[in-house]
């Protein structure tokens, strides 16, 4: 080596940090009032032996959709979680998505009550509405009559005097979380 002139570079080694995506889970269901959330996820392979822990949030009760949010994962070397090795990984989050889709046909149900007289007003009527944002009754006291007369929103039929049959109709309109299907009128 005496005819050569040696010089020394360091070189540079870089271990880079392993890619990871973490997609929080969707689901569906139909409207029955109750909240709808999934806490599960999926995840792109670790480093073999590693585990991965995550919070996934998102909620939704009524007709629609939001999204299901990962976030704060966390990867250690086993499942003791003894040492967090995160930093050792670039990790992405994809959201998945919660819906609630209208229930079925929303419904009225009227139950009418024949009354003895005694000179004072009494309720002939009790309603039962299921996934409706209002309804009103009418009555008519004839059978062929199809023009009733309508009462107030949410108010049931009255009546003191005896001797009166009544025909009583329902009007009503579904909630946002059932379908339209069945709105309208019945008698």
């Amino acid at each position: 080596t005496p005819n050569y002139n040696v010089s020394y570079v360091n070189g540079k080694l870089t271990i880079n940090k392993k890619a990871v995506t973490v997609t929080a889970d969707s689901a569906t269901k139909t409207y029955d009032g109750n909240p709808l959330s999934k806490s599960t996820f999926k995840n792109t392979a670790l480093v073999s032996g590693h585990v991965i822990t995550c919070s996934v949030t998102g909620s939704i009760t009524n007709v629609g959709s939001v999204n299901n949010v990962p976030s704060g994962a966390k990867i250690y070397t086993n499942s003791n979680k003894t040492t967090d090795v995160t930093s050792n990984y670039n990790i992405s989050y994809v959201n998945g998505t919660l819906k609630v889709t209208k229930a079925s046909n929303a419904s009225v149900t009227i139950t009418a009550s024949n009354k003895t007289y005694n000179g004072s007003s009494q309720t002939l009527t009790s309603v039962s509405a299921s996934g409706v944002s209002s309804w009103t009754l009418g009555y008519t006291t004839s059978s062929s009559s199809t023009s009733p007369t309508w009462l107030n929103a949410k108010t049931n039929l009255t009546a003191t005097n005896a001797g009166t049959t009544y025909y009583i109709w329902v009007k009503w309109t579904p909630d946002e979380n059932h379908s339209n299907s069945d709105s309208g009128t019945k008698t």
